[in-house]
């Protein structure tokens, strides 16, 4: 009988901690990989309230290269929102971010987040490909290789629309060299 006791004793301590919290951030990553100079990357961020009323959300640190699609949302009694961080960089190197948060009522934290500004240079070798005629029936093939010369890792993928043209790879990623 002792051993049931301990375990709803656990159960119940895990219920109260959660319920102390307040405000419970519920998302699966908060890391923009590589994302290249001047592009824009986004992670969506929910919000959820354990207290049993309306609350007011506050964040603070919009600091370059990341931003915020609002500095306040309203999260509903026991109910759940959502905000957006950008990550927008403008030169190469790694970033990281700290957003803290604060309820209205109850609950506070920080979330924190990283990224990385890469600048891909791409090389295709050779530019242009020409395919000789071949009789009906017959194939040919011809390839190319794109090189990446920048400073970050190159995400690709490639659509294939002509069921006369085979892909031997479409999507992978390049590295620098």
């Amino acid at each position: 009988m002792k051993p049931i006791f301990t375990l709803l004793l656990l159960s119940f301590f895990f219920i109260k901690s959660n319920a102390q919290s307040g405000i419970e951030v519920i998302s699966e990553s908060f890391n923009y990989f590589y994302t290249s100079i001047n592009e824009q990357d986004s992670i969506v961020i929910t919000f959820e309230n354990l207290v049993n009323a309306d609350q007011v959300v506050t964040f603070e640190g919009d600091e370059s290269p990341f931003s915020l699609s609002s500095q306040q949302i309203i999260l509903p009694a026991l109910g759940t929102s959502q905000m957006t961080v950008y990550f927008n960089p403008t030169q190469t190197g790694l970033f990281f971010f700290d957003l803290s948060y604060s309820g209205s009522l109850y609950g506070s934290g920080v979330v924190f987040f990283d990224g990385e500004g890469t600048l891909v240079e791409l090389t295709l070798s050779p530019d242009t490909l020409v395919l000789p005629q071949v009789s009906l029936g017959e194939s040919s093939s011809s390839s190319f290789t794109i090189s990446n010369n920048g400073t970050g890792t190159m995400s690709y993928s490639l659509n294939n629309t002509s069921e006369l043209i085979s892909l031997s790879s479409t999507s992978g990623t390049i590295t620098t060299g």
